[in-house]
């Protein structure tokens, strides 16, 4: 009886345990560890009717899985912009985003949506520059130059499927612009500038374990 009993016990611990290591698996395969996560991407932005930009990006960030439902951590990357101003011309505009990075998922299956939240800044790499002549008999002219420098924020939500992510962002970049122009005196002017912007986007998230 006593051994009846034993036994009994031990089938009950037995299917507790295993209760909870099934309960504990991932269905999606998001276990707990490092994971890094390159990313392309494509937006465009504007402010105003006339100014606007389009976007290429390639980024990267190295995060840790806390759980099936939320990773946090840090990336960087490189934009190139063609940056359009007034319909008068356009040039390249490069910069140096660095950020840091929480994502939150919906749910644990293996196709999740999830929330995506990068905060961060951009380190000009170069100046755009655009000049408009608009009186050429008297020499009068006007440049504009313009840099993407200053708060960087991207909210993206998207579906993770595997190791995939495709998403959609809504984000705004900071950017400064000055003008110059020559009529006897030399004058600068500079101020900053918010730009809002949509973007495509297509990742792949390798484990480490």
């Amino acid at each position: 009886m006593k051994t009846a009993r034993l036994l009994l016990v031990l089938l009950a611990l037995f299917g507790v345990t295993t209760l909870s290591n099934a309960q504990g698996v991932s269905k999606s395969g998001r276990e707990k560890g490092l994971i890094i996560r390159p990313e392309i991407g494509v937006g465009m932005g504007s402010l105003g009717k006339s100014d606007h930009y389009y976007a290429l990006y390639l980024q990267g960030s190295v995060d840790y899985q806390f759980n099936p439902y939320f990773n946090a951590g840090v990336g960087a990357g490189f934009s190139t912009n063609n940056w359009c101003l007034g319909g008068i011309g356009k040039d390249k505009v490069m910069a140096l985003p660095v950020y840091a990075n929480l994502r939150a998922y919906l749910c644990d299956k293996k196709v999740s949506p999830f929330f995506d939240l990068k905060m961060g800044y951009n380190i000009p790499l170069n100046e755009g520059r655009i000049r408009e002549e608009y009186n050429p008999p008297l020499h009068l002219w006007n440049d504009s130059y313009f840099k993407i420098k200053g708060l960087y924020g991207m909210l993206s939500f998207g579906l993770q499927a595997g190791g995939m992510d495709v998403g959609i962002s809504m984000g705004w970049v900071q950017g400064v612009s000055r003008e110059m122009d020559q009529n006897m005196n030399y004058n600068v002017k500079e101020h900053s500038n918010s730009y809002f912007m949509t973007a495509f986007s297509i990742a792949y998230n390798f484990q480490l374990k």
